[in-house]
């Protein structure tokens, strides 16, 4: 018992060793923390940086909630492009099929740039809808929590 124990304990070090190479951001109002909401505009394009955040405890994906302004019929939709850097630590991570899914049918959504950016568009009214962000490691090295921020249209 005792050394499955010592062995699992040795694997969850190894694996949170593992994810504190990337950027850790401790300060929750910073961009690219769930604190600090990505501001847009309706009718326009919006660019949104993604990628990773590790603690001892596992990795996840930095998304963060996105506030789009002005959305009336007259102003048309927003849309949403999430981006992942192409450079390292984060060149092997990617956007799979269902890199972002909303539960409402009026947000339609594709993966893009060989899955390194993932655009949605925003038809949806004033209201707050919940967005799921799952990423990928290209090597399955790394095992990224999906992520479930909000778009609060205005």
């Amino acid at each position: 018992m005792r050394k499955v124990l010592a062995s699992a304990a040795v694997v969850a070090l190894l694996a949170a060793g593992g994810c504190m190479n990337f950027p850790v951001n401790e300060d929750p109002s910073a961009p690219g923390t769930s604190m600090a909401p990505v501001a847009c505009a309706a009718g326009g394009h919006c660019s949104i940086d993604v990628g990773i955040a590790c603690t001892a405890f596992g990795c996840e994906s930095d998304a963060r909630d996105i506030e789009v302004a002005g959305m009336t019929a007259s102003a048309g939709p927003a849309t949403l492009t999430w981006r992942i850097p192409r450079t390292a630590p984060f060149d092997k991570v990617f956007f799979p099929r269902d890199g972002i899914t909303f539960e409402d049918a009026r947000f339609t959504c594709a993966v893009a740039a060989n899955g390194k950016a993932f655009s949605c568009v925003d038809r949806a009214p004033a209201g707050k809808y919940k967005y799921t962000v799952r990423l990928e490691w290209r090597d399955n090295v790394l095992v990224i929590a999906p992520k479930d921020p909000w778009v609060v249209n205005h």
